[in-house]
């Protein structure tokens, strides 16, 4: 298995009349396809561009919100041997318009919500296309896939994908992933991460994002598992498509866990006051007989884990730092979150916890043929520093800019500019990034996901974002630590902007106590409304501290 066409083939050959893509809406489950319904789609596709000269050398761009014709669209560009350059549909057209024309994009493939918006982004650069399976697009014919394949086969080192940043002005850089580094990551995904043919899995994040898009389509598409596409991430339809769909496993980020938790403990809140005295007493005997080694919280809370679905097995995180409680809790309910690392420059996966080999706090152990090791930072001695990763998942490099190039690969180690240490059994833990260290006036490294685990586990609490923010003290200019925060929904009792940013600032100043001096915030804000997300959730921290006025920040 050297390329996703592989992949494809593999996968119609073995599993090829059970449904592989599917959405979930107002009705129900809608617009199965088969693995077969997939390849003859995709093949179709293949020979609408392959008629308008795209093939090999070639960049195809995909505007569409996650639905069963994304991975076909997918599919239908790599089997021409073109390279594939998906977008994140929030982008404006002018952030679009600078990736089409970075990537010399020779079409944009469009689903019908985002038409408008990609024939204004494409307007004197390209043509937009219709996604497969709109009634614009070709139907597919029988003995489409030979042909093709017949026509050009991609071979392990052909570019499959281009992920781009975003911007619209400047030069996004573009991470080169090919066809083997993805197959790479699909053939070890399932020797650790425990998928079976026959799983259900629920997509929640973003398809341009490689996460959900290697271990969340081609992964569960190879072996034989069955995705389904939400219209809604409204908590109540994910609850709802979970039971509904038979959810066996899903692939989430950080702030989704978060969400599950909390409406966990707002359910145990709503019940009578009996009921909810024992069930509270039940979590607590779980807590402390599953941090002995013994799981009975899947017996005493098989209700509790119930909620999820009844057959939810296993969620599976990534793209930011999993909060221990959160992780504990649903452990002790029997349905674990398997904290992975990744990035993009790595197909994603790097390493991830299984079912079998599982150290919350830690995000696994390396996945097979991928290696990591420490460069130490200056003046630790701790064991902490940058983590460097070789491995056939390391991508081929940056879109025509060696120079950026050269600044993370050097003799086939990616410098990942993450910030961490690996324990004695090779377990893998992250501490920050290296730009977001922040260096306090003893010269000591601070790493603000440290600071944040402490203020997140405060009930006053919702959001919290560590930054650095340079100040001026005596006439002597510094980096200030500012702990950035969001009250959690009537936390604090009072709605008076005055009471809440007062309790906010002292129930941080209790976190503080759990901390050494030099880690403790200067200043808080109270920020209201949401912080501001990439599509992944993660915290967009440049944004914020550029948002930060001086009349904001609150003395603790």
């Amino acid at each position: 298995m050297q390329t996703v066409t592989d992949i494809l083939c593999s996968s119609v050959a073995s599993h090829g009349q059970t449904v592989a893509f599917q959405a979930y809406g107002p009705d129900g489950i809608e617009s199965p396809l088969t693995r077969g319904d997939v390849a003859a789609q995709a093949a179709a596709l293949a020979d609408v561009l392959h008629a308008r000269g795209i093939g090999p050398g070639r960049r195809v761009a995909l505007l569409a919100d996650n639905c069963p014709q994304w991975p076909v669209a997918y599919f239908g560009v790599l089997l021409t041997g073109a390279t594939l350059v998906p977008l994140d549909v929030k982008l404006i057209p002018g952030e679009i318009a600078n990736i089409l024309s970075r990537s010399s994009a020779a079409a944009v493939l469009a689903c019908p919500g985002r038409s408008d918006k990609a024939r204004a982004a494409a307007e004197g650069l390209c043509d937009v296309l219709p996604i497969p399976g709109t009634p614009e697009a070709p139907a597919p014919d029988e003995g489409a896939l030979g042909r093709v394949l017949k026509r050009h086969t991609p071979r392990r080192d052909d570019l499959a994908v281009i992920s781009f940043t975003s911007g619209t002005t400047g030069r996004p850089k573009g991470v080169m992933l090919t066809h083997a580094n993805i197959a790479s990551n699909v053939a070890a995904g399932p020797k650790v991460m425990d998928f079976r043919p026959g799983d259900n899995f629920l997509s929640v994040l973003p398809l341009n994002h490689l996460f959900e898009q290697t271990l969340g389509m081609v992964l569960p598409f190879h072996g034989g598992a069955k995705v389904t596409y939400l219209q809604s991430l409204n908590p109540r339809i994910l609850l709802e498509a979970m039971h509904r769909t038979e959810t066996t496993v899903a692939v989430i980020v950080p702030a989704v866990a978060r969400l599950f938790h909390k409406r966990a403990l707002a359910a145990i809140d709503r019940l009578p006051p009996l009921k909810r005295a024992l069930t509270r007493g039940l979590v607590r005997v779980a807590a402390a007989a599953g941090r002995c080694g013994i799981p009975v919280g899947p017996v005493l809370l098989r209700r509790l884990r119930k909620a999820f679905g009844a057959r939810m097995r296993v969620l599976f995180s990534g793209g930011a730092a999993l909060d221990d409680e959160v992780a504990w809790f649903f452990k002790h309910i029997g349905l674990p979150i398997m904290q992975g690392y990744g990035l993009s420059e790595t197909s994603p996966l790097i390493s991830v916890n299984s079912p079998r080999h599982h150290r919350i706090g830690s995000v696994g152990r390396p996945i097979d043929k991928v290696a990591v090791r420490i460069d130490p930072l200056g003046g630790c001695d701790d064991g902490t520093g940058e983590i460097l990763v070789r491995g056939p998942n390391v991508m081929a490099g940056y879109f025509e800019d060696d120079q950026a190039t050269a600044a993370v690969l050097a003799d086939g180690w990616l410098r990942t500019g993450d910030i961490g240490r690996l324990d004695r059994d090779g377990y893998l833990y992250i501490t920050g990034r290296c730009k977001d260290v922040i260096i306090s006036e003893s010269g000591k490294n601070v790493y603000p996901n440290e600071i944040e685990a402490e203020i997140a586990r405060r009930p006053e609490v919702g959001e919290v974002c560590v930054v650095a923010l340079e100040t001026s003290k005596t006439g002597r200019r510094r980096e200030e630590i500012v702990a950035v925060v969001t009250a959690a929904p009537d936390a604090t009792g009072d709605s008076d902007p005055a009471s809440r940013r007062e309790g906010v600032r002292q129930a941080i100043r209790a976190a503080c106590g759990r901390l050494a001096d030099y880690k403790h915030p200067g200043y808080v804000v109270l920020w209201e409304g949401d912080l501001p997300r990439t599509a992944t959730l993660k915290v967009r921290k440049r944004d914020l501290v550029e948002r930060i006025t001086r009349d904001m920040l609150v003395a603790l």
